[in-house]
């Protein structure tokens, strides 16, 4: 039986024409929806009227927690579920269509796919495995031994071509998977948290390497991760999902400095939140104390009613005798290499401290138990109103 993660056929069997070219390849996504009925009869919307353009060269980030519906987006895209209704296009090929009935079957989308598992072919040798959408397609032996020296060398593992997958570690698996999605040049490449099975720091390369080949390839990728810093590191655009639908969908520093809603700033990043109440424009009485923000932030609120979320980076220790510091004791501290953090327990007259995390530099760490004075930027915090929470 074929791993699932092959999604590749030869087209002249399929009689869909080739495969859209990466300097033509646009993913449409319109108006889709996939329903789900539970073993109780209960059913719930998987993807919730979504509609999504990757443009060509991008590579776009499904970021959410699990069971939002992301993987299924993306396995809509692959021909792995059948959605309700929508459509979905590859450059100028539909894959879908439900007012038609079209459906192509994955072997016939064109498109890569790398999953979490690898789905290498286990009696194959690396080179075997690579090669074997390419022999599905009806390449020929020159061109495809041809093709797959040159991908196995650039992903710098061309002294593996001989091996089977058993015999060499997760991340050189990865990079054998990686390495088959791009052999056949297809215009999209569709990633389901390809990197979760690896240790950090194998992680952390196989990101700058996803970047590199994306670089030198110049293809179009969906990618599927729950882990934020992988979206951040990898995105041109983050599209956050929740409940089934993309909540939000812009770059990396949009999403996490311009979030359009509590939910996506809860969820992107680390966030300190204080409940208050707006007094004036950009001046929020909380129980630390009244706070400036930007008078844009209190202008957008709906009501008086508000919660203000501040990023760990967003506050400093104030210096001695710096006026409008508020003051408190730190309750736990950890250094992190190019950064610290502190946990600080800020004083609340008249009620229980409030606890926040101040991000900051490496050097300079503070004992828990020291007495510490803090300030708040007032261009960096987020005012939403309290009843979104």
């Amino acid at each position: 039986m074929q791993p699932r993660s092959m999604v590749f056929s030869d087209s002249t069997r399929s009689g869909t024409g080739g495969p859209a070219g990466v300097g033509e390849t646009t993913l449409s996504v319109a108006r889709l929806n996939k329903t789900f009925s539970r073993a109780t009869g209960e059913t719930f919307k998987a993807i919730d009227d979504v509609s999504i353009d990757v443009k060509k060269g991008e590579l776009v980030v499904l970021l959410g927690p699990s069971g939002c519906g992301k993987t299924t987006l993306l396995r809509a895209v692959a021909g792995l579920e059948t959605p309700d209704s929508g459509s979905i296009r590859l450059g100028d090929r539909v894959l879908f269509d439900s007012v038609t009935g079209l459906v192509l079957p994955p072997e016939a989308r064109h498109v890569g796919m790398v999953f979490q598992s690898y789905a290498l072919w286990p009696h194959m040798t690396v080179a075997q495995n690579v090669a074997y959408p390419l022999r599905m397609r009806g390449v020929g032996r020159a061109e495809r031994d041809r093709r797959v020296a040159d991908i196995l060398a650039k992903m710098r593992i061309g002294d593996l071509a001989q091996q089977h997958p058993g015999r060499i570690s997760g991340g050189q698996q990865q990079r054998v998977a990686l390495a088959r999605a791009l052999v056949c040049g297809d215009g999209i490449i569709l990633f389901d948290e390809p990197l979760s099975n690896v240790d950090a720091k194998v992680r952390e390369l196989l990101r700058l390497e996803i970047l590199a080949m994306q670089r030198d390839f110049g293809f179009t990728a969906l990618y599927v991760t729950h882990d934020q810093e992988e979206a951040m590191a990898l995105a041109s655009r983050i599209a956050v999902v929740g409940r089934g639908r993309i909540e939000q969908l812009g770059t990396p520093e949009d999403v996490y400095a311009r979030p359009v809603s509590l939910g996506v700033a809860r969820f992107i990043g680390s966030a300190n939140e204080l409940a208050g109440r707006i007094v004036a424009p950009g001046v929020v009485e909380t129980a630390v104390g009244r706070l400036s923000v930007a008078p844009a932030a209190t202008e957008a609120a709906t009501g008086p009613e508000v919660i203000v979320l501040t990023r760990p980076e967003h506050w400093r220790f104030a210096a001695d005798g710096e006026a409008d510091a508020m003051t408190g004791t730190v309750v736990g501290a950890a250094f992190l290499g190019s950064v610290s953090e502190h946990v600080v327990a800020l004083d609340a007259p008249g009620a229980e401290p409030v606890t926040l995390v101040i991000r900051g530099p490496a050097t300079g760490l503070r004992r828990p138990g020291t007495n510490v004075r803090c300030r708040l930027s007032a261009d960096g915090p987020l005012v939403f109103a309290r009843d979104a929470a």
